[in-house]
């Protein structure tokens, strides 16, 4: 579209949105809201090996995002109804929630390789302000929790990763571009057909 459209369909919008909402042309003012603009610089790479990092990053990062995002639902969607059990109801329903979570999305990690599964572990932290560890515990058990640790080391990953933006500035540089653009990666698919 030429920019003088563009201009044209904007002075169109001021002059007929006051007639259209107002009472009369004298008691409304004519807006809109733009969405939120993200401006980033672009990264700076000592060399080239960093530059492969980064790119190796970045598609990591997108790759397992949907799955983050689906966390964080499904992280929400537990504290809601955890609210509405109590003793013996409250540990059945999170012994069927784990079934549930086993059944539904545990096909997804398979697909991940050791890389993704350590950023994973590691956007969870970032986005839910918990470990994966303390997340485990809260919601299984400190056995349970401690058995999965012990699991993830034989991977070389940690379950009590904390996560520290100032210590990984690639990642929350394309997290920034990845969140900006959060409508356009189709997020609504993957939360309607559930991965």
């Amino acid at each position: 579209m030429k920019m003088k459209n563009i201009i044209y369909l904007i002075l169109v919008n001021f002059l007929i949105t006051p007639s259209i909402y107002g009472q009369n042309n004298n008691d409304s003012i004519a807006s809109f809201e733009l969405g939120e603009i993200v401006v980033r610089q672009d990264y700076d790479f000592e060399n080239k090996k960093e530059r492969k990092e980064y790119k190796e990053l970045k598609n990591d990062l997108y790759k397992i995002y949907p799955l983050v995002v689906l966390i964080e639902d499904e992280y929400e969607r537990i504290n809601a109804e955890m609210e509405l059990y109590e003793g013996e109801r409250e540990k059945d329903f999170l012994k069927w929630y784990k079934n549930y979570v086993k059944e539904n999305y545990m096909h997804n990690l398979s697909g991940l390789n050791h890389r993704q599964g350590r950023l994973l572990l590691k956007l969870i932290s970032r986005q839910l302000g918990e470990t994966p560890y303390y997340l485990l515990k809260h919601y299984l058990n400190g056995f349970q929790a401690t058995i999965w640790q012990m699991t993830s080391h034989l991977f070389l990953a940690n379950l009590k990763v904390d996560y520290e933006p100032e210590k990984n500035p690639m990642i929350e540089h394309v997290m920034v571009e990845i969140e900006s653009n959060r409508e356009v990666m189709n997020i609504t698919r993957i939360k309607n057909n559930r991965l």
